[in-house]
């Protein structure tokens, strides 16, 4: 369910490549077998991946980072793209690292939508904020104080301070 491919020798050539990960790069299993992956993805140059794949292949430790920034092509043109991502040593049975094995899932859709919702709530949390009429936000059955603009605690005469995070009728 993950898109995954080895990377062979100190040159990270690619030995393998399943289609989630074909899907990733948007490339043909022809335009990259065998070649070096910043061969095979120019666009992924220059982005610190080659130190990351450095250190996975010199020392051995696994690197694995959530939602990574990575320039890659999408439609023909370079975007940016989030990545989860495992890097982790293939290692032969005398213990010697022979090349890198990559598991990775696209999170870029996750990323921008959850970056477009708390966009949203902003916008929405900095209108009541400016709104003439009072307005608290209270949560759960407790009612408590999310959020109240300024008229509100003129209104209550109290700071902010003193009403967050408490029920609305123990104030």
């Amino acid at each position: 369910p993950n898109a995954m491919c080895i990377f062979r020798g100190k040159e990270y050539a690619i030995e393998i490549a399943n289609e989630l990960m074909l899907e990733i790069w948007e490339r043909k299993i022809e335009d990259v077998i065998n070649k070096p992956v910043f061969e095979a993805l120019p666009e992924a140059k220059g982005q610190g991946l080659e130190a990351i794949l450095e250190k996975v292949y010199t020392t051995g430790e696994k690197f694995t980072a959530y939602e990574l920034p990575v320039k890659l092509t999408r439609k023909g043109k370079i975007e940016n793209t989030f990545i989860n991502v495992v890097y982790d040593a293939l290692k032969e049975p005398d213990g010697t690292i022979s090349g890198i094995v990559a598991i990775a899932n696209d999170v870029t859709l996750q990323v921008i939508s959850r970056s477009a919702v708390e966009e949203s709530e902003k916008r929405f949390r900095n209108t009541v904020k400016q709104l003439p009429l009072g307005i608290a936000i209270l949560k759960g059955q407790d009612l408590i104080v999310e959020m109240a603009n300024t008229t509100y605690l003129q209104i209550v005469d109290k700071k902010e301070d003193d009403i967050l995070n408490k029920p609305v009728f123990e104030l």
